[in-house]
């Protein structure tokens, strides 16, 4: 999927100039699979294999927000733990946010993990709306407070939809 996925994330890299995530969700965690990271000089990472809470970041509220219902809920049930005092922990304002989410295509953290990294995310999903990953622009806070974020948010989308329909072609059997 990586390999597949990979001029995707470089050309949203190239169109932004931010470090770009491919995650996974794993639980009640996203796992980095695969980043490109921003050659400016403050920037965010992730190690590759690390773990950040899904309620806290860009792509795991993206992802969140393909849940079956069943599966949300049994996340909705759990303690959401606070990291940041932007981090959403009540467990009715994170559904409505990602009801929000799911209605628009992308998800906006400022600081819900850390709190001078945000990013812009959005889910990738198969032909049967299921989710396969999420793909996000990460940044420090004080450069996303400057930018217009409904059009970056346009931009993830675009590349997760872009994302989707090649992995869809690629299991196709008349690929």
């Amino acid at each position: 999927m990586i390999g597949d996925l990979r001029p995707i994330l470089d050309a949203l890299h190239d169109t932004t100039g931010e470090t770009i995530h491919l995650t996974r969700l794993d639980g009640r965690y996203v796992v980095y699979v695969e980043q490109i990271v921003s050659q400016l000089p403050v920037r965010s990472a992730a190690v590759i294999g690390a773990r950040s809470p899904a309620h806290c970041v860009s792509p795991g509220l993206a992802q969140l927000s393909h849940l079956p219902a069943e599966q949300l809920a049994w996340f909705l049930s759990t303690p959401l733990k606070r990291y940041t005092p932007a981090s959403t922990t009540n467990p009715e304002e994170l559904r409505r946010k990602l009801e929000t989410v799911r209605e628009r295509g992308y998800a906006v953290n400022l600081g819900g993990y850390r709190p001078d990294v945000g990013g812009v995310g959005a889910a990738v999903v198969d032909h049967n709306s299921q989710l396969v990953a999420g793909i996000s622009v990460c940044a420090p806070v004080y450069r996303l407070a400057t930018m217009d974020l409904d059009s970056l948010g346009v931009l993830v989308s675009d590349a997760a939809s872009e994302a989707s329909r090649l992995l869809d072609k690629a299991a196709s059997p008349h690929g």
